[in-house]
C-alpha cells in the first residue's frame, strides 16, 4: 500500500503545481465543468462500485484501505487548498486521489478503467473534466 500511496501523493502534487502556474485555469469554470451530468454521473457510479467492492473485503482490508485512503485524501486537500484556497476544489480533487487509491484493490474493470482514465488526467499536469 505504502508504495501506491507515494506514487499517487507524488503525480497529484505535481498536477496541483503544473495547474497552479497555469495562468488560463478558471476555478469556477472547472468546477461548473466537474458538475456536468457525463462527468458527474461516471465518477458518482464509480464511486458506488467502489465502496459495493469495498464491503466484499474483510474488515481488517476495509478499514486498512480505508485508513490510507483518508491519508491521501487530507495531504492532497492540503496541498490543493495551499495553491488555491478554494475547499470545492481541494474536495473534488481529494476525492479523485482516494478514488484512484482505493480502485487499486478493486477487482471490478469499470472502476479499473475508470480510475487508470482519471488518473492519467494528473499524470498529464491536468485535473480531469468531460466525458472519458
Amino acid at each position: 500500500m505504502q508504495e501506491i500511496f507515494d506514487e499517487i501523493s507524488e503525480v497529484f502534487k505535481s498536477a496541483v503545481g503544473d495547474v497552479s502556474e497555469q495562468n488560463s485555469f478558471s476555478i469556477d469554470e472547472y468546477l461548473d465543468q466537474r458538475d456536468e451530468a457525463n462527468f458527474d454521473a461516471k465518477w458518482e457510479n464509480t464511486y458506488d462500485l467502489i465502496e459495493q467492492e469495498k464491503k466484499k473485503f474483510s474488515s481488517g482490508e476495509r478499514k486498512k484501505v480505508d485508513e490510507w485512503s483518508e491519508r491521501i485524501r487530507e495531504i492532497v486537500f492540503k496541498n490543493v487548498m495551499k495553491k488555491f484556497a478554494n475547499s470545492d476544489l481541494a474536495g473534488y480533487i481529494s476525492d479523485d486521489a482516494g478514488m484512484i487509491f482505493e480502485a487499486n484493490f478493486c477487482k471490478n474493470t469499470e472502476v479499473k478503467s475508470y480510475a487508470i482514465k482519471l488518473y492519467g488526467f494528473y499524470k498529464d499536469g491536468k485535473f480531469p473534466v468531460g466525458d472519458f
